[in-house]
């Protein structure tokens, strides 16, 4: 792979194997299947399915919980690296053929901060700790041939961003780095970093995320990190206090977004939404969960599992649905 794909196509440009589609599904089935969960995975970091169960992390405490399609929690386990006073996970990814790769900041007990891929194997044992110099992952994903993808930020030794990197890192299955791509300069430089909750996912011919400091959603090719296309969110969804705050990518590529409303002070309402992106309007098209919403209860789009879509609502069930 190359070590800096091609930028130059223009923002809302799409090639690859997705083309570009006017109107879209609009409704959420009824549920066709739906278990309790015997586990609160209310927000703690953002639970996402992936691979036949629900992966859940807490933020600050290094805690990882396992889901099964039965509702069942199937492993608990932390990351604990020696002498650590807190362990932040930022995001954690499920291997194809198993074992779990984490992205963690660590505070240790003297103060100093570290940032690491934390690899574990099956039952939740950490294999290794993979440092990362002058970075820190905001997102991991395993890609359909094993190999990981990691959104990265590099910095200095004052934690400032710095110039001149790829954000996206690409490693093989036993974490050798094999390549990167998108450079930061083809986002404003004298913005903030623009993926600080990038939802990062993958499917055969795809790897995405969000860029909500660009209002964007960002594809590249997974086998050579060529970019596939941006897609840029009409500039309202900002100014409204509209907030993205998960993703879910179907196998066909097809992308649902989940939303919060947030008033001018930075208060979250209790207003959520669920939208499709479209992608020849570079607009979201909203979707009518009325056949799947409880009255009081959020629905949140967790992931894809074949053809349908998982959800919860209120984040004490997982519901099977398809998009119509």
């Amino acid at each position: 792979m190359g070590r800096t794909p091609s930028v130059g196509i223009a923002l809302g440009a799409a090639v690859g194997a997705i083309c570009a589609v006017a109107q879209g599904p609009l409704r959420l089935s009824r549920a066709e299947k739906t278990v309790i969960v015997n586990w609160n995975f209310a927000r703690q970091g953002v639970p996402k399915w992936e691979r036949g169960a629900l992966l859940d992390h807490g933020v600050e405490d290094g805690k990882i919980v396992v889901i099964g399609a039965d509702g069942q929690v199937k492993l608990q386990t932390k990351v604990e690296p020696p002498g650590a006073q807190k362990v932040r996970i930022a995001d954690l990814t499920q291997a194809p053929g198993g074992g779990f790769v984490a992205a963690i900041g660590v505070v240790a007990e003297a103060g100093e901060s570290r940032a690491y891929l934390a690899w574990l194997d099956a039952a939740g044992r950490t294999q290794k700790l993979q440092p990362l110099e002058n970075a820190a992952a905001v997102g991991v994903e395993f890609a359909r041939d094993g190999t990981l993808w990691a959104l990265i930020r590099n910095h200095d030794a004052d934690d400032n961003e710095i110039a001149g990197y790829d954000m996206l890192q690409h490693y093989s299955a036993d974490g050798t780095t094999i390549g990167s791509a998108l450079p930061r300069q083809s986002f404003p430089i004298d913005a903030t970093y623009p993926a600080w909750f990038p939802c990062l996912r993958a499917t055969k011919d795809r790897v995405g995320f969000l860029s909500n400091g660009t209002n964007e959603w960002v594809e590249v090719s997974p086998n050579d990190g060529k970019l596939l296309g941006r897609w840029g969110l009409q500039a309202e969804w900002g100014a409204r206090g509209m907030r993205i705050d998960s993703a879910a990518m179907t196998p066909e590529g097809d992308v649902y977004l989940n939303t919060s409303e947030r008033d001018p002070k930075g208060v979250r309402k209790t207003r959520f939404g669920v939208f499709r992106l479209d992608r020849s309007k570079n607009d979201l098209v909203p979707m009518d969960v009325a056949s799947l919403a409880v009255e009081g209860l959020q629905v949140t789009i967790l992931g894809a599992d074949g053809g349908r879509l998982v959800a919860t609502q209120g984040f004490a069930t997982l519901d099977w649905v398809r998009a119509e």
